[in-house]
């Protein structure tokens, strides 16, 4: 059973997504692309473009106006590192029954281009201690903001141990139907999609170095391992390619490589945020794996700056083909610097 307060807030999350969603279709067809791409601020955990600060205000708008719906919480939001957003009767953090982490818009770069959709991500934990984590995080909800030439739009939802479940909505008819989350039942990677996180310049000789040795390892084995792969710069978006079958693994060890990199004189990496990930307990509970370069379910602080790797396996089976080669090599990965 969910609780009164769990629903209320699941409740509150979907129907944000649903009203950014058409809020945001609206503005993306008056607005030229010279607009939206415009770069709004610099903040200290991203790069916010005008889109992006769009977005900003109608969720700001809607939960003041939705103050007496929704369980009071505090409100982590990236573009607002430094800013204490409480949406409570008193005002005061520590009246809050939840925490709500929340990435307005992954994948910016792909929709203020119109080339594939962006996500609202949002994921809320019971509670206001400074000690959360990711571990502690009882719901997610995911919704896909598209493209103008698209139409209609992806919800994902979960509840913790609840199971993970998904609508398709036609944003100009209203008309919905069941979206069922399934990830890839396939045993390998053959012919399937396979991809390590390589979006920018900084470290792509390095990652490639990796997923090579481990793609002669896997070769090494016998088993036919041809493969795809999809730079989508969007970890929401992969996060929702493992949950539906899309994609069957995905490795992102920028935030494991920088360290590394800083150490010897190089620029640290652009890395994945928590808000990015806050929407993986989807995708587990749709049945996909997801784990730390330690192999362990991951595990990161609530906040906008921490730099996070993140290793999504679709099922067991891949899990256990991969895994054992990836964090061996994963265990010195020095060795792959050039």
């Amino acid at each position: 059973m969910i609780s009164n307060g769990d629903e209320r807030m699941l409740r509150a999350l979907r129907n944000l997504g649903a009203c950014v969603c058409i809020a945001m279709r609206e503005k993306t067809l008056r607005k030229p692309i010279e607009d939206l791409s415009a770069v709004s601020r610099e903040s200290s955990d991203d790069t916010i473009y005008e889109i992006d600060t769009s977005i900003e205000e109608i969720i700001l708008d809607y939960f003041c106006g939705q103050a007496k719906e929704t369980p009071p919480f505090a409100l982590i939001m990236e573009g607002k590192p430094d800013e204490d957003l409480v949406f409570s009767t008193s005002g005061r953090r520590n009246d809050c029954e939840y925490t709500v982490i929340m990435d307005p818009l992954d994948g910016t770069r792909g929709l203020m281009y119109g080339k594939r959709s962006a996500w609202l991500l949002s994921a809320a934990a019971r509670g206001t201690s400074a000690a959360l984590s990711m571990k502690n995080i009882c719901i997610a909800v995911q919704t896909e903001i598209p493209p103008i030439k698209q139409n209609v739009s992806d919800i994902m939802w979960a509840v913790k141990g609840q199971g993970a479940h998904g609508e398709r909505f036609n944003i100009d008819s209203g008309k919905v139907t069941n979206l069922k989350l399934t990830p890839s039942r396939a045993e390998d990677l053959h012919y399937g999609y396979a991809t390590f996180n390589r979006f920018f310049p900084g470290a792509k000789r390095e990652i490639t170095a990796i997923e090579n040795e481990l793609q002669s390892r896997l070769e090494a084995t016998g088993r036919p391992s041809f493969h795809f792969e999809d730079q989508h710069i969007c970890n929401g978006g992969q996060l929702a390619a493992l949950a539906t079958g899309q994609d069957r693994f995905v490795c992102d060890i920028r935030a494991a490589l920088s360290p590394i990199l800083a150490a010897k004189g190089r620029p640290a990496l652009l890395c994945a945020h928590p808000y990015d990930l806050c929407c993986e307990l989807i995708a587990r509970e749709a049945g996909a794996v997801v784990t730390g370069c330690d192999g362990l379910p991951l595990d990161c602080p609530l906040d906008t700056t921490t730099d996070v790797s993140w290793i999504g396996y679709a099922n067991e089976k891949i899990r256990s083909l991969v895994e054992p080669h990836l964090l061996d090599i994963l265990s010195s990965p020095e060795k792959y610097l050039i």
